[in-house]
C-alpha cells in the first residue's frame, strides 16, 4: 500500500480522534494539541477535506502520517505501519447531527459536572429557605445559580474533563461555528433527578425581574441558529428517594422543586411532573415501585378554566392508575394554591 492509498484508507479525523478527542466547528474539527501544554481555547484544527492538521500556537502540521510519527516518536515507515493496524473510527470522533438526547448515565455526569463549576448565590439559598428546606436538604438537592454572564469558562472547563456537550439539553453549537453555548435565563437551578438519583436534566427558576414563564426547562433542541443540541423531554422527578418503598404509597404533583419541598416538609416520596398535562411522564416510576396506593397533590387553581383542564388532566390519570391495580387518593387544602404554599402555611393536608 503506497502513502496515498494509506491516507485515503484512514482519513487524518480518523486517526487523530484516536489520540485527541475532536469536536465540529464549521467545516472542520478542533482538538487540543498533544504537542504543547494546550489551554484555554483548543488550537489544534483538523481540515478533513485537505486530509490535514495543524496547531496554531505551536506552529506543528501536517497529515496523518507527520501526526502520529510525531506523536509515537518513530519513523514515517513505522508511523504507516501502525495506521494500517488501526480499524474502524476512534469513538473519540463524535461529529453530532442534533436532535438526539445523550443517555441517562451520560446526562448525569455530564450535568453533575455542571454543577461542580457553579454555584448557589446567598439570594438563591435564602429563596429554598424561606419554602421551608433545610441546609441539608438545599445541600442534598444540588441547587446551583445559573449567571448571565461567565458560562464560557464553565464550558471549557467542561471541555477540559474531556466531556462532549452534543445531546445534553442546555447546551448547542453556533451554526456559523463559534463553539459550544450553555442556553437558558438566569436563575435559580434545579436538578431533575430520577429514580436512582441520576440526574436527567435541569430546571430553572427564572430571577423575579426576568419576564416570561417563571419555571423553563434548560432544553436546546435544534434550530436555525442551533446544532448539537437535545430537547429536555421534561423528565419526572422523584424527591424524597430514600423514602422510596416499593408497593407502598407515593405523591405526585407537579414541579421538580414543589415536589422537593413537599417531600421534604411531609416526609414522604413525592414525584414532581412538568404540570399535570405530563401525568404520563409518572407511570414508569410508578410501575416500577408496583405501587398501591398513589395521592395526587396538584395545584388548586382559581382559574375556572385552569381548573377544568387540570380536571380532564386527573380524570385521565386515575383511570391509568386504576387500570395499573393503584389505589387513587386526592389531597386538597384551604389556602394556597400548591401543596408546598399550603404546609409552608401549615394547612391541614386532606387525603380522600
Amino acid at each position: 500500500m503506497t502513502f496515498a492509498d494509506l491516507k485515503m484508507q484512514h482519513p487524518v479525523a480518523e486517526v487523530i480522534s484516536r489520540y485527541v478527542a475532536l469536536r465540529p466547528k464549521g467545516s472542520y474539527l478542533i482538538g487540543r494539541c498533544p504537542f504543547h501544554e494546550d489551554g484555554g481555547r483548543p488550537n489544534m484544527a483538523v481540515f478533513p477535506r485537505t486530509n490535514t492538521f495543524k496547531c496554531f500556537a505551536c506552529g506543528v502540521m501536517g497529515d496523518a502520517l507527520d501526526f502520529v510519527s510525531r506523536i509515537e516518536n518513530i519513523g514515517t515507515a513505522k508511523a504507516a505501519r501502525r495506521i494500517e493496524q488501526m480499524q474502524g473510527t476512534s469513538r473519540q470522533l463524535i461529529v453530532w447531527t442534533g436532535g438526539e438526547r445523550a443517555d441517562a448515565a451520560y446526562l448525569d455526569r455530564v450535568y453533575r459536572a455542571l454543577l461542580d463549576e457553579l454555584s448557589l448565590s446567598g439570594e438563591h439559598r435564602a429563596a429554598l429557605a424561606r419554602r421551608g428546606l433545610s441546609p441539608k436538604a438545599i445541600q442534598e438537592g444540588g441547587y446551583r445559580s445559573l449567571p448571565v454572564a461567565g458560562r464560557w469558562p464553565v464550558i471549557d472547563r467542561l471541555e477540559r474533563r474531556g466531556l462532549d456537550l452534543s445531546g445534553v439539553p442546555g447546551f448547542a453549537r453556533s451554526r456559523t461555528g463559534q463553539g459550544w453555548n450553555l442556553y437558558g435565563r438566569a436563575g435559580l437551578l434545579v436538578p431533575v433527578r430520577d429514580l436512582q438519583g441520576r440526574i436527567l436534566g435541569c430546571q430553572v427558576r427564572a430571577d423575579a425581574d426576568d419576564a416570561g414563564p417563571r419555571y423553563r426547562w434548560l432544553s436546546t433542541p435544534d434550530t436555525e441558529n442551533r446544532v448539537g443540541g437535545a430537547s429536555s423531554g421534561a423528565p419526572c422527578h422523584v424527591a424524597g428517594r430514600k423514602l422510596v418503598r416499593r408497593r407502598w404509597a407515593v405523591w405526585v404533583t407537579e414541579g421538580p422543586l414543589k415536589a422537593e419541598v413537599a417531600s421534604h416538609l411531609l416526609s414522604v416520596p413525592m414525584l414532581g411532573v412538568a404540570g399535570v398535562a405530563n401525568w404520563r411522564k409518572a407511570l414508569p416510576v410508578i410501575q416500577v415501585l408496583e405501587v398501591q396506593r398513589v395521592i395526587l397533590a396538584f395545584d388548586q387553581d382559581e382559574s375556572a378554566k385552569t381548573r377544568q383542564a387540570v380536571e380532564r388532566n386527573l380524570a385521565d390519570f386515575r383511570e391509568t392508575l386504576e387500570s395499573m391495580g393503584s389505589q387513587v387518593l386526592v389531597a386538597s387544602w384551604g389556602r394556597g394554591k400548591g401543596v408546598d404554599d399550603a404546609l409552608q402555611m401549615k394547612q391541614w393536608i386532606s387525603v380522600r
